[in-house]
């Protein structure tokens, strides 16, 4: 039997967000488009390069490079000019209505990697957005919606510490594998660093220590699988890799304040 779930720690409600429009261009040098002044827009812009080199020129005479694996937020209103600055630019262009990206700053280039998943996500919003459909409509928006959270995301976590990127890749594994197999050494070999430096990178990034990262995501599901009483407390321990009940009923109550056979459904983290 295999039992999988993860359970949002906050608050994961997304802001309103309406797409709407959509350009996935392949541009030459001679692609250079100039835009009238309309202080009425209400819209904002998602350019995101993936290859080449472009330029987005403000009314403000501020300008803009915007080069490969790159997101730029921009105020619609507030561009007048964008062009192929090479020898091509291959960028995806949208356009959409939201009024609650907290902590998002426009105008400001944030590096992101491009995966297989926003091709077929910019190809599923294509098709979506020419269907003359509330719903269709209402699905895309949903999509776009989707990848510039985990853009976003992406840019915050790589911006935060040198090798963000591979101990995200470390964290999704840990979370796959809660058999208590991960040491730090092994962590550290699977991205090709040494275990004093994962461990600085893994602390600057998170705030704690790989091995206390790790049970902790242990004890977290524990916790939640203990109420449910499909499991023993004995056969949680063996799932989750504890060297006996005893090992896991003390690693509990360190971490919870209480052992686990007292704990009841409905009960808080502490």
């Amino acid at each position: 039997m295999k039992e999988r779930f993860a359970i949002a720690s906050g608050n994961s409600l997304l802001p309103p967000v309406e797409l709407c429009n959509f350009w996935e261009v392949a541009a030459d040098p001679a692609y250079n488009v100039y835009k009238s002044f309309d202080d009425n827009l209400d819209t904002q812009l998602a350019v995101l390069t993936s290859n080449g080199q472009g330029l987005v020129e403000l009314n403000s005479g501020k300008k803009f490079d915007l080069h490969p694996d790159s997101l730029f937020l921009f105020h619609e209103k507030d561009v007048c000019h964008y062009c192929c600055a090479g020898k091509e630019w291959n960028f995806y262009w949208f356009s959409f209505r939201t009024y609650e990206l907290a902590g998002v700053t426009f105008e400001e280039g944030k590096s992101i990697k491009i995966g297989k998943e926003e091709q077929v996500a910019a190809e599923e919003i294509l098709k979506l957005l020419h269907r003359d459909n509330l719903f269709y409509r209402r699905a895309a928006s949903a999509i776009f919606a989707g990848l510039l959270n985990r853009w976003l995301a992406n840019s915050e976590n790589l911006s935060r510490a040198k090798y963000a990127a591979e101990i995200e890749s470390i964290i999704d594994l840990l979370y796959q594998h809660q058999d208590g197999r991960w040491t730090v050494e092994k962590m550290a070999s699977r991205i090709n660093m040494s275990p004093r430096n994962f461990r600085r990178s893994f602390i600057e990034m998170t705030g704690v220590a790989p091995k206390k990262y790790y049970d902790n995501i242990r004890l977290e599901t524990a916790y939640n699988l203990l109420p449910l009483k499909i499991y023993s407390i004995g056969q949680i321990a063996e799932m989750l890799g504890f060297s006996s009940q005893f090992h896991l009923s003390r690693m509990f109550k360190l971490r919870y304040g209480v052992p686990p056979g007292k704990l009841k459904a409905g009960d808080e983290l502490i």
